[in-house]
């Protein structure tokens, strides 16, 4: 378990240190190409709610990602931590009423509406954060498990697809019980 750490942390510090590396300039693109991969899959294309984060500096872009959700009329939320947890609230624009959380995110207002249905008659697409993902769709996130703990409690049936950059693709990210797989990843350059 120890060594399982271990590799974590080396990885979390690796992809940290390549995205000091990496010019601002590049993310727009970079980030573009993302959205434009992910609008040619089904599973956007079905989506009427996206589950999506706002991103950090060292995160995927994710505002055009949500303008164009908001431009096809996709329920849209984005998540709040409430103690140990993530909730998803509904926005309307990327600027909606927005606060920074303690922690240097960006959440929205306790007072937005809540998303807390995944019925089976609503067609839900999550897009996932992480720092690093592997080629078997592992994601390993920041460490505090938020989203591991939102998304065991997801039904399988619901497509979940993390989304990141190029460099952000490792070998293999160490798994541990309480990890699983995505549906897949979605990079400048690949689908996994």
């Amino acid at each position: 378990m120890t060594d399982i750490k271990a590799e974590k942390k080396r990885i979390r510090k690796e992809i940290k240190n390549h995205f000091r590396t990496i010019p601002i300039s590049d993310f727009d693109a970079k980030s573009k190409k993302v959205l434009d991969k992910l609008k040619k899959l089904p599973e956007w294309k079905n989506a009427e709610t996206v589950l999506i984060f706002l991103s950090l500096p060292d995160e995927i872009k994710t505002e055009g990602i949500i303008n164009e959700a908001l431009e096809e009329n996709k329920k849209t939320a984005v998540p709040r931590i409430n103690g140990n947890d993530i909730v998803f609230h509904y926005i309307k624009s990327v600027n909606s009423s927005l606060i920074i959380h303690p922690l240097g995110m960006a959440e929205p207002s306790p007072s937005a509406p809540v998303f807390n249905s995944l019925s089976a008659d609503e067609k839900t697409l999550i897009l996932v954060p992480g720092l690093a993902f592997d080629k078997n769709c592992f994601r390993l996130g920041r460490g505090k498990g938020f989203y591991d703990k939102f998304l065991s409690g997801i039904d399988k049936s619901v497509k979940k697809i993390g989304i990141g950059y190029d460099f952000q693709i490792v070998e293999s990210v160490p798994a541990e019980d309480h990890d699983f797989p995505l549906d897949s990843v979605i990079t400048d350059t690949s689908i996994f």
